[in-house]
């Protein structure tokens, strides 16, 4: 769908190492050695922006400049089981519907979902991750508007 075009959080990434390459010189820094670190899911995260195409300096976008040169991913990486849903239609779905955003396209959905205030998308994040990853090790708790997420005891 291309109101939705996959990551963003990595398109975000991409856009900040951008800003960084047009504004390095004022902060004494090197535009040609631009090193990325990340740790856990950072690592991941780090080590994808290192394999993008979209930080090579062929992509349009980025002026013939290629964006990062060094990562340091520790105690992660992009080659991780974890980094990639191999279903995002069904998390989509499964986002939504958490929501409340029950359309009857996938279009509608999305308007949906956008029109949610953040915090409403952070809670049903949480309420996804408790119910699908960790539904044996963690419990929600609601206090007041805050929804929590305690670690029970693991056999």
């Amino acid at each position: 769908m291309a109101e939705a075009p996959g990551n963003v959080g990595l398109m975000d990434q991409v856009e900040a190492l951008r800003w960084v390459q047009t504004n390095i010189h004022n902060f004494a820094g090197n535009p040609d050695l631009v090193t990325v670190f990340g740790q856990s899911a950072g690592a991941a995260s780090s080590s994808w922006m290192y394999l993008t195409p979209l930080t090579n300096e062929t992509f349009w976008r980025n002026n013939g400049r290629q964006l990062l040169h060094r990562v340091i991913p520790q105690s992660g990486s992009a080659l991780e089981e974890w980094t990639l849903d191999k279903d995002p239609e069904t998390a989509f779905h499964l986002a939504a519907s958490t929501l409340k955003c029950n359309g009857t396209t996938k279009e509608d959905k999305l308007q949906c979902m956008k029109d949610k205030p953040y915090e409403d998308v952070q809670r049903a994040a949480l309420k996804i991750y408790v119910s699908r990853k960790a539904s044996l090790y963690y419990e929600e708790v609601q206090y007041g508007s805050l929804l929590w997420i305690r670690g029970l005891n693991a056999p």
